[in-house]
């Protein structure tokens, strides 16, 4: 890896160069590995060559950083099978936050940034922005390691240019936190060292992987389910882990339409309009942060209008109606149906 911003007198500061190349464009990614597949495309020979090479620059630029980290999402699965499933898109990363000035002022002297990237918008690229660990700490979204050529702009000419990351969420008792706030098992969080080729590569806990990818809705990522199952890292005891902790959050959400609509329901009147109510809703920050596109807002009023055909204003008349759409919700079943799945595909792989 080409040490070209070593710190000192004749080289330009980290803040400097985040200053003077602070916001920059790059084209919106086409990629043949991204749609609506039921299957991830196969791994040409050259994909394969594309993928290797990743990993072989991620160990390299990651060696000796003194940060943990670990590889997210399905290439953890390629990994463990012994050959890669399909073509994988990018490289997906887990790090602790408290680990980010470390990393910032490791990758810097190996030619990378941390950046965000704008929220996507509809057009042929994307704004990113060069920012500081503190930053790149407290975003909700779109947190990015990114290549650097000498002069601070963004490469496009290394594989490994763009890596998508992820922070860990802790509780006040260090717990690692679900996507609904529940606590994971701190095990999963275990960095697991692998040797590929040579180089050591730290991959996420198979049940980590395994309850991050059972809550995406692509099509492909059942197959991934399936083929994480065969590799037999997955047991049934990380199994009665899973299922235990996605009911734990399916609870919880029910437990949260009861106290938004709590909160909400002293502020509803009887003969509101439309307008009135959902501005009453989206008033109250918990249910303004589900609400992130157009389609969100639009989904939202469609259960407005048909809230407002079906009940009165009583709390106990709100809450059930909100809780009534939460059971109805396709997603819910959409989830435990995988998880039904995966657990089949897991007692196959361990049947005598």
């Amino acid at each position: 890896m080409n040490e070209f911003f070593e710190a000192s007198d004749s080289c330009p500061s980290l803040q400097k160069q985040r200053s003077l190349h602070r916001v920059q464009e790059r084209p919106a990614f086409r990629d043949e590995t991204q749609g609506t597949f039921e299957i991830r495309p196969i791994a040409t020979p050259e994909k394969t060559e594309e993928m290797d090479q990743k990993l072989l620059l991620l160990s390299d630029l990651l060696k000796g950083a003194g940060i943990r980290w670990q590889l997210d999402g399905a290439i953890n699965i390629s990994l463990w099978n012994g050959s890669y499933i399909g073509a994988h898109k990018d490289v997906d990363l887990f790090i602790e936050p408290e680990d980010l000035e470390t990393l910032e002022k490791h990758l810097y002297k190996k030619g990378y940034g941390l950046f965000l990237t704008s929220p996507h918008e509809q057009r042929e690229t994307k704004t990113m922005t060069w920012v500081s660990a503190s930053d790149f700490r407290q975003a909700r979204h779109g947190q990015s390691l990114v290549a650097l050529d000498e002069n601070g702009n963004i490469r496009f000419d290394t594989p490994l240019n763009f890596m998508d990351v992820h922070l860990v969420q802790r509780d006040e008792k260090r717990r690692p936190l679900g996507q609904s706030g529940i606590p994971l098992p701190s095990e999963w969080y275990d960095p697991q060292p692998f040797v590929y080729q040579g180089h050591e590569l730290f991959l996420s806990h198979p049940a980590k992987v395994a309850y991050f990818k059972l809550r995406k809705g692509r099509s492909y990522d059942l197959t991934d389910l399936l083929a994480l199952a065969k590799t037999k890292t997955l047991t049934l005891k990380d199994m009665d882990t899973l299922e235990h902790v996605i009911e734990q959050e399916i609870h919880a959400m029910g437990q949260r339409i009861i106290a938004i609509t709590s909160r909400i329901t002293p502020f509803l009147q009887k003969d509101m309009t439309k307008e009135n109510i959902m501005t009453i809703f989206f008033s109250d920050p918990e249910v303004a942060s589900t609400i992130q596109t157009s389609e969100d807002r639009e989904n939202f009023g469609q259960m407005i209008d048909q809230f407002l055909e079906q009940t009165d204003m009583s709390q106990e008349s709100v809450q059930h109606f909100f809780l009534e759409k939460f059971a109805q919700n396709n997603r819910i079943s959409v989830l435990r149906h995988r998880v039904q799945c995966l657990r089949a595909g897991v007692e196959e792989a361990f049947a005598p």
